[in-house]
């Protein structure tokens, strides 16, 4: 027999009945489970929603801080990405002693190098700016960076703040453009070897140092020796051919630009002001670290105010801030006696 439209099937219950999705003439089994209505958002959901959102927050801000100008720690500004400077400059500072390792007091030239390095093949920068004040250093490791320096293909401008002087010099030689501050101290255009003897100290205290070596020239440079006549030939010729090294790399590298009497003049390894290294050739103009950058950016082909990314920082070591204060009464100890005891011989562009 037909169920009537108004009878309801003997199955039926009242869940059925309160589901607006299922009708009386429903041929679908009732006793099936009947879906669960949505009962809003989980906290579990919402969880997921937050944490979304700050995932998103994070990225844009990041993006927004990496490519809009902010300040450094060192007060250089970073790249801007919605300029449109056309590019920025690369600040590579080299500050303290050159030489083969970076230090409280020293810069290590494979540091150097590789931040060179970096900024060439950086899409970003147009001009390299090096920030110098550098006594000078080790001879070698000068001519590491100064051969780099003649490899970038991007234009470097070098900046003499308080010295540049010798090696400190020599690499500012080999960039595209030289400036310096007025009252900088640059050129001490020579080399230096300097032998500590401590014969009559050791006299004194009663200590005698004995020697044994394969040849007369083994120990040449040992503090605990008087210097011979033939150690000074030896010594005195590999100075003599570093400094004419160093001689013609300035003058190849400042062709046109040196007045060769002047320069002449100089080669008694004297110190100079930026004003008497500018009227010589040895720089290209004078003046503060600001208009220096302005001219990188200039040369550069930078519109507008140019954005700086540092590309190299030294970091202070734990081991430095905790044995700086004995190396500093070290070296006043040294500095007061003007010796420096030593078994090998170096040679340095200062």
């Amino acid at each position: 027999m037909a169920t009537s439209t108004g009878a309801k099937p003997a199955n039926w219950n009242k869940a059925v009945e309160s589901d607006p999705r299922v009708t009386p003439w429903s041929e679908e089994d009732h006793d099936q489970p009947i879906p669960k209505r949505p009962r809003g958002r989980s906290v579990r959901d919402w969880l997921v929603l937050g944490l979304a959102f700050l995932l998103v927050f994070y990225v844009v801000a990041f993006l927004v801080a990496s490519f809009t100008t902010t300040s450094s720690t060192t007060g250089e500004s970073r790249g801007n990405f919605f300029s449109l400077s056309g590019g920025d400059i690369a600040l590579i500072p080299i500050h303290g002693e050159i030489s083969s390792l970076t230090s409280s007091s020293s810069i290590g030239y494979q540091d150097v190098i590789n931040a060179l390095e970096a900024a060439d093949n950086d899409s970003s920068i147009s001009v390299i700016f090096l920030d110098i004040d550098s006594p000078g250093g080790s001879v070698v490791a000068s001519k590491q960076i100064v051969s780099k320096i003649i490899e970038v293909e991007k234009p470097i401008v070098s900046w003499i703040g308080e010295a540049g002087a010798s090696g400190g010099y020599y690499i500012a030689s080999a960039t595209d453009y030289v400036m310096a501050d007025e009252d900088s101290i640059t050129g001490s255009i020579g080399v230096i070897s300097i032998q500590p003897n401590l014969t009559e100290l050791l006299e004194k205290i009663g200590v005698r140092m004995e020697t044994i070596k394969t040849g007369e020239l083994k120990d040449i440079g040992s503090p605990y020796n008087e210097f011979t006549e033939e150690e000074r030939s030896v010594l005195q010729t590999i100075i003599e051919e570093a400094f004419t090294s160093f001689v013609n790399d300035v003058k190849t590298f400042r062709e046109g630009k040196l007045n060769a009497t002047l320069f002449e003049d100089v080669l008694d390894g004297r110190i100079l002001s930026g004003r008497q290294a500018k009227a010589i050739g040895l720089i290209d103009e004078t003046g503060t670290r600001a208009f220096a950058i302005k001219k990188a950016a200039e040369l550069g082909g930078i519109k507008g105010t140019p954005t700086i990314q540092l590309f190299f920082e030294r970091e202070v070591t734990l081991r430095e801030l905790l044995f700086g204060a004995g190396a500093s009464i070290g070296e006043g100890i040294v500095s007061s006696l003007n010796q420096k005891a030593e078994s090998n011989t170096s040679i340095e562009a200062k």
